[in-house]
């Protein structure tokens, strides 16, 4: 092969590899400014759920009453007109400790229970 045609392949060569660049350069910037025609949805398996937390209720002693509260707050929710002194010493150990429950129902009915 003479010099003349190894230096036009090379130079064409170098010309369509800078071409192939400029091209692949231009397809980036061009995906990058475009705006998507709809929002990108989540497949449901991977969809975030939100979790909601349950009441928890704290039925115990305060300043000589029966008292309920939420969760782990230190101001009451109610407090009842049941003297925690009236009540068998079981109930009242048990109220030192607090006694939880999930359910407002299951709450009420401890109360009932308690103040009856």
């Amino acid at each position: 092969m003479s010099r003349r045609t190894t230096a036009f392949i090379f130079i064409a060569f170098i010309f369509l590899m800078t071409a192939a660049v400029i091209s692949a350069f231009m397809s980036c910037q061009h995906t990058a400014n475009a705006e998507p025609d709809e929002p990108p949805t989540i497949p449901p398996t991977e969809s975030i759920t939100r979790k909601v937390p349950y009441k928890t209720y704290i039925i115990k002693e305060y300043h000589g009453f029966v008292a309920v509260f939420e969760s782990d707050s230190s101001r009451p929710l109610k407090i009842t007109d049941c003297y925690v002194s009236s009540l068998p010493e079981a109930d009242r150990k048990q109220l030192s400790h607090g006694i939880k429950t999930n359910s407002e129902n299951k709450m009420k009915r401890l109360l009932e229970d308690l103040c009856s």
